[in-house]
């Protein structure tokens, strides 16, 4: 019996029960999806290179433009990303743009069409915006031993903050201007860039006394992450109040308190501060 080959596809809504009860019907289309309600998920999915391609919502109930504030950071990663805007509203100036600019491949409307005719034109819509996989090099697979990489993972198993935060003040410059400025942000932008290149890192560690923005772990360290917009003081005494580092005393290793900044102007890391405990 002939086998359709389906194109896998990351679909990023907030509309949890819409992504559920699409699934089964983009699969009967050839479309094999990876669901993400967020875009953090979708995120650290195209990071992953589960899928060079990206079904997109573009308005999101934390900001109405963050999808495609999204869009065009991720396609400064990923150049060869595949991108259909798939939204509820009729098209706006925003979404044509992002055609004209080639950051996206179509722009289509919910939602799918129940008859039968229009839905198979819909879903072929679809499928010729993407690209099949086994056409696909995806970006991690071809870029994880690079001199990037590896010197994230370098500076962090040799003690070495300057490096660490220099890079990642350069992964953060070459964002838009139009990211969020919350610490949040930040912290999970570290976070999945850390995950994803291997590093063994924790957020929101619980203690007795309060919750650790980010603990990462090496051979030799254990580093203890706290961020703040703006006063990095402030996040080294957290650490320091809150006795964070009592957790992790008993792990023979070396424990480096760290409180980072951020600065929302520069939209960017401004400073850094670490002692070593003990």
């Amino acid at each position: 019996m002939y086998q359709m080959i389906k194109k896998k596809v990351i679909w990023v809504d907030d509309n949890i029960e819409l992504l559920k009860s699409s699934e089964f019907i983009f699969n009967e289309n050839g479309i094999e999806l990876i669901l993400c309600s967020s875009i953090a998920q979708a995120l650290k999915q195209v990071l992953a290179g589960v899928s060079n391609n990206l079904l997109l919502d573009i308005n999101f109930p934390q900001n109405p433009k963050e999808g495609l504030i999204f869009l065009e950071q991720i396609k400064k990663v990923n150049p060869q990303l595949k991108v259909v805007l798939f939204t509820g509203y009729p098209e706006t100036d925003e979404g044509v743009i992002a055609i004209k600019e080639l950051m996206a491949s179509d722009y289509i409307a919910k939602p799918i069409p129940l008859d039968y005719k229009k839905r198979h034109l819909f879903f072929q819509r679809i499928l010729n915006s993407f690209e099949d996989e086994q056409e696909v090099n995806f970006f991690l697979s071809s870029h994880t031993e690079s001199a990037k990489i590896q010197k994230l993972k370098s500076s962090l198993e040799n003690y070495d903050l300057k490096t660490f935060f220099d890079i990642m003040k350069s992964i953060f410059a070459g964002l838009t201007y139009n990211m969020k400025t919350q610490e949040s942000y930040y912290h999970g932008y570290i976070h999945i860039i850390l995950d994803l290149i291997g590093m063994n890192i924790d957020s929101e560690v619980e203690t007795n006394i309060g919750r650790i923005d980010a603990v990462v772990e090496t051979n030799r360290f254990i580093y203890l992450m706290e961020f703040k917009l703006k006063n990095s003081h402030i996040a080294l005494n957290q650490i320091k109040k809150r006795k964070y580092f009592q957790k992790y005393l008993g792990f023979n290793k070396e424990i480096i308190l760290v409180g980072v900044s951020f600065d929302s102007k520069e939209k960017n890391i401004c400073e850094y501060i670490a002692e070593k405990y003990g």
